[in-house]
């Protein structure tokens, strides 16, 4: 199946001679979460407007839909909802007067505003005006205008800035529920990859306007594990030792315990069952793994 978002080799600067992304490779499958990370200034947003068609990129190609984005904007843009950055609200008039100007724009029914109002918990709000919003209803307001035309593709930029705890929550499970329940493709960005992780299938990582890392959330999660070791410590350590070491590095032993070093998941279970079949009696088993966080900022070098 051809991917719904597709880019290569597509560089952009602002500035001659200068690019702010260089050579990005991007390619986002039908009913995916991509999460796009990155520290402020690795050039998501540029990205992002790229794949919107709002910026033009000096070499390179975009397709979306599989269709080369140069040559089929309005049929593209007529089955994908977008927000970048902060949304651009008229302050002087209510959530439905707002809703109400892209809703004609694109030619939906009235009864998609209600409908949008429901899904970010805005329905109370309807009358009130912008101006009176605080950062965070503006960010759900912004996200409501984005899900008007009940998109196929989802690209957000940064949706939860200004949400509370419970807010960012809700915006999660928003999203898992138009993923499931739609099929809706979303590309969100962040540079938070604790709360992108919670929701994620699938992983890009840029810095200094570059992939630093694309995959699936499962690739990265096992990139904790490299250089990894583990803490054994059973009745018998010495025991444990000669057996280990015909199938894994033994790193040190002493009498407390031994460390062992590993690659994956898979591979701790198999010391436990090495260990259990020999009828040792296993005490503590304790990994010593890199976090996410650890590892993304490695990866960003900040």
């Amino acid at each position: 199946m051809n991917p719904i978002v597709s880019a290569s080799e597509v560089s952009f600067g602002y500035v001659p001679k200068t690019k702010t992304v260089s050579n990005i490779d991007l390619s986002i499958g039908q009913g995916e979460i991509y999460g796009f990370l990155g520290p402020n200034g690795a050039g998501k947003t540029t990205t992002i407007r790229l794949l919107l068609g709002l910026l033009l990129p000096d070499q390179g190609t975009i397709e979306i839909f599989g269709r080369p984005l140069s040559k089929d904007r309005n049929s593209a843009f007529s089955k994908i909802g977008s927000m970048i950055e902060i949304p651009s609200l008229y302050d002087h008039l209510t959530a439905f007067e707002n809703l109400e100007i892209t809703r004609r724009i694109r030619n939906l029914s009235k009864t998609r505003i209600s409908e949008v109002l429901e899904i970010v918990k805005l329905s109370e709000a309807t009358n009130i005006k912008v101006r009176e919003f605080s950062l965070g209803m503006k960010q759900r307001l912004g996200l409501a205008i984005s899900l008007l035309p009940a998109p196929e593709l989802l690209i957000l930029d940064e949706p939860t800035n200004g949400l509370d705890p419970h807010g960012i929550i809700e915006t999660r499970e928003l999203f898992k529920a138009l993923n499931r329940d739609h099929g809706t493709t979303i590309l969100v960005s962040s540079h938070i990859l604790a709360e992108v992780e919670k929701v994620a299938s699938h992983i890009g990582i840029i810095d200094k306007g570059q992939f630093v890392f694309q995959g699936t959330i499962e690739a990265l999660q096992n990139l904790r594990f490299e250089n990894s070791s583990i803490d054994v410590e059973t009745n018998n350590n010495q025991v444990a030792a000669k057996l280990l070491s015909g199938y894994y590095e033994v790193l040190g032993y002493s009498e407390v315990g031994l460390r062992i070093s590993f690659k994956d998941r898979a591979q701790i279970a198999h010391i436990g069952h090495i260990l259990c079949k020999e009828g040792l009696d296993i005490y503590r088993l304790a990994t010593n793994s890199n976090d996410l966080e650890k590892i993304f900022l490695q990866m960003v070098r900040h």
